[in-house]
């Protein structure tokens, strides 16, 4: 299912913020130098501070990069953190019926389960899954719409995902022929593994 978008490619935001601290960097790194050249003409060379000056320079370079290097993970992890509970919350509401789609039957809803979408099959899934999901959906349809805000968090590739993915529910809530159903599943289960497959740059 595609998505009728159009957007300006643009960096991620750890990308602009590294970009940002490296400006400052290479700024730091040329100033210095021309600061040096001028105490060269007047500093008398019995009390020369350029060694003082060149060590604050290399300190403050490498404190730069540093933090640089700290906002970088930590903007990563976060949205990492941001698509374990989006991946969550789709587990809570879905993993337990599409196991049932890999011929798997009296499964205890309350124990997690391991899911492999690459194997997960549409004639597999009985009418029992099918309304299970379904009424998972309805209950939290709001709540994904709302959380579409999360997959903005990370970046544009995993809203677009997420958006598709909240299209496919929502056609799979209003669709009462089974047939159309299994194939909303199964088109479910083909996003969903993109999403998992996604990486975070």
């Amino acid at each position: 299912m595609s998505l009728a978008m159009t957007r300006e490619v643009e960096m991620p935001f750890w990308k602009r913020l590294l970009s940002f601290y490296l400006v400052l960097l290479l700024i730091f790194l040329t100033a210095v130098p021309l600061l040096m050249i001028v105490l060269y003409w007047e500093t008398d060379f019995s009390l020369s501070i350029l060694p003082v000056l060149i060590s604050f320079a290399l300190q403050g370079g490498l404190m730069v990069f540093l933090f640089a290097l700290f906002e970088w993970r930590s903007t990563r992890q976060r949205m990492v953190n941001d698509k374990l509970t989006l991946r969550h919350f789709l587990a809570a509401m879905l993993d337990h019926a599409l196991y049932r789609a890999q011929g798997n039957v009296g499964v205890d809803p309350t124990e997690p389960v391991t899911l492999d979408l690459k194997i997960a099959n549409a004639k597999d899934l009985d009418v029992d899954a099918v309304k299970s999901i379904q009424s998972m959906i309805k209950r939290r349809k709001d709540t994904m719409n709302q959380m579409a805000a999360v997959a903005a968090q990370i970046d544009f590739e995993h809203l677009e995902l997420w958006l598709a993915i909240t299209d496919i529910m929502q056609a799979l809530v209003m669709t009462e022929d089974e047939e159309q159903a299994a194939q909303a599943v199964m088109e479910l289960v083909t996003v969903l593994h993109q999403f998992d497959e996604l990486e975070i740059d």
